[in-house]
């Protein structure tokens, strides 16, 4: 069983003079009640290994109809995101930030957001989805070019310079060149 063979990966094992771990997660689908063929059974199980993982170490989880609905939104997601920082379906939003010393403008967040077809998708929604796919780094650069080209529109308007703060995936500080 899943059970059996996580409490066996989780022994010990030495490495030289390293005591090392191992954690797992697993994905089950079951034949024929979640698929019919191989491929099938393996992308279901995916899901639920996927699942298993948000849920910590050493978890297994079976695969839901939930999940199915929920890995073809999140295919869904990605394949819309990929598009909209291609096709300018993405903005940046400037959150004032303020002193509430003397009430004036320090600087401004930059916030992405994506109005697809003109319904809006949350970041709450599609950031978790950019951080799997690895689109976060595109969606990083994008929203660094986009601050960089409104910074140098307002310094031709004459807009005194002011601090910007853009939210930067950790996984874009391991890239090599950033």
């Amino acid at each position: 069983t899943a059970e059996r063979l996580l409490s066996a990966l989780s022994a010990s094992y030495h490495f030289e003079e390293h005591e090392c771990f191992v954690s797992a997660s697993i994905g089950l689908s079951m034949f024929p009640e979640d698929a019919a063929d191989a491929g099938a059974l393996m992308r279901n199980a995916d899901s639920a290994m996927y699942r298993a993982k948000d849920h910590g170490k050493n978890a297994f989880r079976f695969f839901t109809a939930d999940l199915a609905r929920h890995a073809a939104r999140r295919l869904t997601l990605e394949a819309g995101l990929r598009r909209a920082i291609e096709s300018g379906e993405l903005t940046v939003h400037y959150q004032p930030q303020i002193d509430f010393a003397d009430q004036r403008v320090i600087g401004a967040e930059a916030l992405v957001r994506w109005n697809s077809n003109g319904d809006v998708v949350e970041p709450v929604e599609f950031i978790p989805v950019a951080e799997q796919s690895n689109l976060i780094i595109a969606l990083d650069e994008w929203v660094l070019g986009e601050v960089c080209r409104q910074i140098a529109a307002w310094d031709q308007r004459g807009v005194a310079p002011v601090r910007i703060s853009v939210n930067i995936s950790a996984r874009h500080f391991r890239k090599e060149g950033m």
